[in-house]
């Protein structure tokens, strides 16, 4: 009887042991790095518009197409601006003409109006030729076309959205770091990031921003008791190599 009781206290003793050792393992797995976030692959997009209304004629790209800073995306209908030119240049010769007839015979004041008429036919003509440059639009820098949205012979207005060109050079992950172990991170710190699309290969990222004050986790994260935490929007920079890393790819960061 002697024997089992002291079995039972030693079994005890060695469960308790066990519990206390696995508890101080897992904080000083956590304190030296164990934080680990997830998040969405985002970068860095511009939208491209048209500048001035007319009819889109052609469009040059498509979604996925490598494009160089200045290339065109989408171009509008030209002559309908090259006319818009072209009579700019009419009314800057009507009123030169003017302008010289009335220093022939009109007075001062007659002068001074056609002097400003001229300056007019001139602010015109400019304004013309800046919307015929809009025929062409271009994309403002070097990336990968993410979306386009127009087709050729739809109407574009100052404003419309015609193309969104993203820059993959370099992409970053948002994740959200609770408060209790915003500690374990600081900015420059390394972390790895992992994609479902590339199993087994860690691409690497640092620390570049850590929100100056908490929010709530966003409503997408999957249990109720998640969602009502602090926490601080923490933003993983990554050289994009090879641009294997695309927008919308969910991604796992494991800071180091």
């Amino acid at each position: 009887m002697k024997k089992a009781f002291r079995f039972i206290i030693l079994v005890v003793v060695v469960a308790a042991v066990g519990g206390i050792a696995y508890y101080v393992l897992s904080q000083q797995e956590a304190q030296n790095g164990g934080l680990a976030a997830s998040g969405t692959i985002e970068a860095t997009e511009i939208e491209v518009s048209a500048q001035t209304a007319a009819r889109i004629t052609s469009v040059a790209v498509s979604e996925g197409d490598r494009v160089k800073k200045g290339q065109t995306l989408v171009r509008l209908d030209y002559a309908l601006l090259a006319d818009q030119v072209k009579q700019a240049k009419a009314g800057i010769s009507a009123a030169r003409a003017a302008l010289k007839a009335t220093r022939d015979d009109g007075t001062n004041a007659d002068i001074a109006a056609a002097k400003a008429q001229l300056r007019q036919a001139n602010v015109a003509y400019q304004m013309a030729a800046v919307q015929l440059s809009y025929a062409a639009i271009k994309s403002p820098q070097a990336g990968i076309v993410l979306s386009v949205p127009v087709s050729a012979g739809e109407n574009a207005t100052p404003g419309t959205i015609v193309a969104v060109v993203g820059d993959l050079r370099t992409v970053h992950v948002d994740v959200f770091v609770p408060e209790a172990q915003l500690g374990l991170v600081k900015i420059g710190q390394a972390a790895k990031v992992g994609v479902d699309s590339y199993p087994g290969e860690a691409f690497d990222g640092k620390v570049t921003r850590i929100a100056s004050q908490a929010e709530f986790t966003p409503g997408n994260i999957e249990t109720k008791e998640q969602r009502v935490k602090q926490v601080f929007r923490t933003t993983v920079t990554l050289v994009n190599l090879g641009q294997k890393l695309k927008p919308g790819m969910p991604a796992d960061v494991a800071f180091e």
